[in-house]
C-alpha cells in the first residue's frame, strides 16, 4: 500500500507482490535482503532476484510467499502480545499428466496360485 516512491515503499519493495517465483540461489535467503531494517533501499531481496529475470522453467526454484498482516492492539494484550497463527498450503493441480502412483510395482505375491479344491475337498 506505500508509494513506491516513498521511504517504506523503497525499503520494502518485496512487499509489492504476494507471492515471487525466483531461481535458486544459495546466498539469498530473506525476502527484503539481509539487512532491511538498516537501511534505506532494499537490496539483495527478492525484488532484486525477481529483476535478474532469470529463467525458471526445468530448474530449482524458490516461491517467495510474503504476506503483510496488521495487529490492532488492544489493552489485554498488555504486557503479554497474544500469537495469531498463519499458514499457507501449496497444493499443486495438474502438476503431472496422469497418476505417477499408477505404475507402482503390485504387492502382489506372484508365487502363489489358485488351488482347485480337490486337496481341501474332503476336509484334510
Amino acid at each position: 500500500m506505500a508509494d513506491a516512491a516513498s521511504d517504506i515503499g523503497r525499503c520494502a519493495k518485496y512487499a509489492r507482490h504476494h507471492v515471487w517465483v525466483t531461481r535458486h540461489a544459495d546466498y539469498e535467503f530473506w525476502a527484503g535482503g539481509e539487512f532491511t531494517n538498516m537501511s534505506r533501499e532494499e537490496e539483495g531481496g527478492c525484488y532484486d532476484a525477481a529483476a535478474r529475470n532469470d529463467d525458471v522453467e526445468n530448474t530449482d526454484v524458490v516461491v517467495w510467499a510474503v504476506f503483510g498482516f496488521t495487529h490492532s492492539p488492544r489493552v489485554e494484550d498488555w504486557p503479554v502480545m497474544p500469537v495469531e497463527r498463519h499458514e499457507l498450503h501449496l497444493r499443486p493441480i495438474d502438476f503431472f499428466d496422469a497418476n505417477p502412483a499408477l505404475d507402482v510395482a503390485s504387492d502382489r505375491d506372484t508365487a502363489s496360485v489358485i488351488v482347485d479344491g480337490e486337496c481341501c475337498a474332503n476336509g484334510d
